[in-house]
């Protein structure tokens, strides 16, 4: 388990399997913070990459040793334990997908020809997702909304387009800091009333107004858009308002209400090309257009939805959400060497709390129900392939015993035990006892638990009928001729 100058990377503590990945820097130089994507299969497969698509991918099997919804997906930094940031986009979903895709956000990238290594950790069956969620929150932007039109949540937007009024949602990120990006948003239409009406489902500017407000003022800005056109029915397209004229890229027409499009806007230099897609994971492109815009701008305000106020009463319904705002730069690191998987052996010792039996003394052939919070040094659960033996002092009472679900409640790591009291006496202490064990790449500790004491109460033996007869006649026979001895010592002394 060596990266590159003999440095051992650590490990991080609770999971069992790794693979370090290379991601090559880009020739337009070195990148802070840059996401990429990666996507993990839970069947087995061999690591590849497909730098060819935008963004490249890379893809990674866990072969069946991961959770089923990828919940225990982690990545660090080249040391092994630092964790990195990253959004589990399909959550949801993953499970039923088979894969579970991720944008990782890397802190540094040098330039090429050189690499930043990486790694993804899995199989950790306790653990839960950590992801940032790397989507817009609608509910932090500011709304400039005269007539209730604009309804939302953190990341959905109902938006009534009437071109009768301004209204929009946007936020201030600062100046200038919308240069080069790629930012992905879902859109879809519900209905509208009239021809040509007009609603922009993400723009970028400098001012605050609505487009048409720009487009008079002789603002830069740059939105896509959708809109209904009695010829082609409903569109969406980009375009870029500048110094009073708007600029428009190729349509993309035909669309159906009530349908989902998933939209990837990228800006690069002075172009800008929407890629249209019909499904969430962006696999299957159904249109792309691109412009050349004027200047190379960069921009102050984020809208998630503007008007176009031209004074009509047109108006088209429209839904927005998922909107995500990643860098970009052109061209994009890529997608190097996937490491082999790389296993370690975790030590862990077993706790054993809250003891005790449900009577504290009792006889010989009694049953008796021990009970305790059994777990690791970490508080988690135990596999049910554990096994444990119960003992009073050294007689086994019960040995061997794996935790399995009518004897252990992994929820709670309570253990219940029945057991018979053996023929002993006075006090005695029952405990728990185990073994080393290894499962998978755990390896258990042996020990034993503090005990409880419990007393046995001590049982005459069973007699047979012949015993008991001579037994009753010894009695008589006491109890007539002492009585008679006694006098005859007591005459004689008296004598």
């Amino acid at each position: 388990m060596k990266k590159k100058g003999d440095i051992m990377a650590q490990w991080l503590t609770g999971w069992s399997y790794r693979k370090s990945h290379e991601i090559v820097g880009s020739t337009a130089g070195a990148q802070t913070n840059y996401q990429v994507l990666i996507i993990v299969h839970y069947e087995s497969g061999t690591d590849y990459n497909d730098n060819t698509k935008s963004p490249p991918e890379g893809h990674v099997y866990v072969d069946g040793k991961s959770r089923a919804d990828f919940q225990d997906i982690r990545f660090t930094k080249d040391d092994g334990v630092t964790e990195l940031d990253y959004w589990f986009e399909n959550e949801e979903t993953a499970e039923a997908d088979g894969y579970g895709i991720f944008w990782v956000e890397v802190p540094s990238i040098p330039a090429s020809p050189d690499t930043a290594t990486i790694y993804v950790y899995y199989g950790n069956p306790t653990a839960t997702t950590t992801s940032t969620d790397f989507r817009e929150d609608y509910t932090t932007y500011a709304e400039v909304d005269p007539n209730n039109h604009i309804e939302k949540t953190a990341h959905h937007i109902d938006f009534y387009a009437i071109k009768n009024e301004d209204a929009y949602l946007y936020k201030d990120a600062g100046v200038g800091h919308f240069t080069d990006f790629r930012h992905l948003l879902a859109v879809r239409t519900t209905g509208h009333g009239g021809d040509y009406p007009w609603s922009n489902v993400w723009v970028l500017a400098n001012d605050l107004d609505d487009l048409y407000g720009l487009r008079v003022g002789h603002k830069t800005a740059i939105f896509a858009m959708f809109y209904y056109h009695p010829s082609y029915g409903y569109y969406i397209n980009i375009g870029e308002m500048y110094d009073g004229t708007c600029y428009l890229g190729t349509r993309y027409s035909g669309l159906s209400e009530n349908t989902w499009y998933y939209l990837e806007i990228i800006k690069s230099g002075t172009s800008l090309t929407l890629k249209i897609y019909s499904d969430p994971a962006r696999t299957t492109q159904v249109h792309s257009t691109e412009i050349t815009l004027h200047g190379d701008w960069s921009f102050r305000y984020i809208y998630g939805c503007n008007t176009y106020n031209d004074g009509s009463t047109k108006y088209i319904v429209v839904e927005i959400e998922d909107l995500c705002t990643f860098k970009y730069v052109d061209p994009e690191p890529s997608h190097g060497d996937w490491g082999s998987e790389e296993t370690v052996a975790v030590t862990l010792s077993v706790s054993v709390l809250n003891e005790s039996l449900d009577k504290s003394r009792g006889i010989a052939g009694e049953t008796v129900t021990y009970t305790a919070t059994v777990q690791d040094e970490n508080g988690n659960a135990l596999p049910s392939t554990f096994k444990v033996t119960l003992k009073i002092d050294d007689v086994i009472l019960i040995e061997d015993q794996p935790l399995t679900s009518d004897v252990y409640d992994p929820a709670t790591k309570k253990l219940t035990l029945q057991w018979t009291v053996p023929y002993m006496d006075t006090f005695h202490t029952v405990k728990l006892v185990w073994s080393q064990q290894t499962i998978n790449t755990t390896t258990y500790s042996a020990g034993e638990s503090a005990g409880v004491q419990f007393e046995i109460i001590p049982v005459p033996p069973a007699i047979s009928p012949e015993q008991f007869n001579i037994l009753v006649v010894t009695l008589i026979t006491v109890a007539i001729i002492y009585p008679i001895q006694t006098a005859r010592e007591y005459i004689e002394e008296e004598r």
